[in-house]
């Protein structure tokens, strides 16, 4: 048999507003959201050896980065760090991994407890900022800022606890990639002038 009609090339918003998840796939019990979504992020604690975080549903595995570079993989909900990284200072960050391979929100920061008594004093550069303040944007960052140099400068970034984190050289109107740091509080200092910079 045959039949005829008039087909339609778009849809009004209320009928596309019926084509929900469930009226497409029914009601068996079958929900793929829990394959798509992104987990939870981490909460990260520190103590004189290691970090560790709970559980968080739906994870295949938990990414640890160290210094804002990917260090390695693991299952376990605690890392320990080993040998000669044991004995160095850094800071952790973790993302999750979810089933369908994508990655939560970055974790917050932590380093060991141990490492505050090791760390280096922070430079009296950073410790008494100019009287002249720095101007740069976006702030907060997810990890590039413009600054404009008035002749070629070395631009420096400190960490919160006063740890040279990046150097470049920049003249006139330069972009800076940040995007390697975790996310924190840092200190931007260049031709005598300072900022603090919120990184996201």
């Amino acid at each position: 048999s045959t039949g005829s009609g008039v087909a339609k090339n778009s849809l009004t918003d209320s009928e596309a507003a019926q084509y929900t998840l469930e009226n497409v796939l029914g009601s068996d019990g079958w929900n793929p959201r829990s394959k798509t979504e992104i987990t939870a992020a981490a909460t990260l604690t520190a103590d004189t050896v290691s970090i560790s975080w709970a559980a968080v549903d739906y994870a295949l595995c938990y990414v640890v980065y160290r210094n804002g570079q990917q260090h390695t993989f693991t299952t376990a909900t605690t890392y320990t760090p080993a040998g000669a990284e044991a004995d160095t200072i850094a800071i952790y960050t973790v993302q999750v991994a979810a089933e369908s391979g994508a990655l939560s929100d970055m974790s917050n920061a932590v380093h060991l407890a141990a490492a505050p008594a090791a760390m280096p004093p922070i430079p009296t550069a950073v410790a008494t900022a100019p009287t002249t303040p720095l101007l740069l944007y976006p702030n907060p960052t997810n990890g590039l800022l413009t600054v404009n140099a008035s002749a070629r400068s070395q631009l420096e970034v400190f960490n919160a606890q006063g740890v040279l984190v990046h150097s470049c050289l920049v003249e006139g109107k330069a972009s800076i990639n940040l995007s390697q740091l975790p996310a924190g509080i840092y200190l931007v200092k260049m031709e005598g002038k300072m900022a603090k910079v919120v990184k996201q």
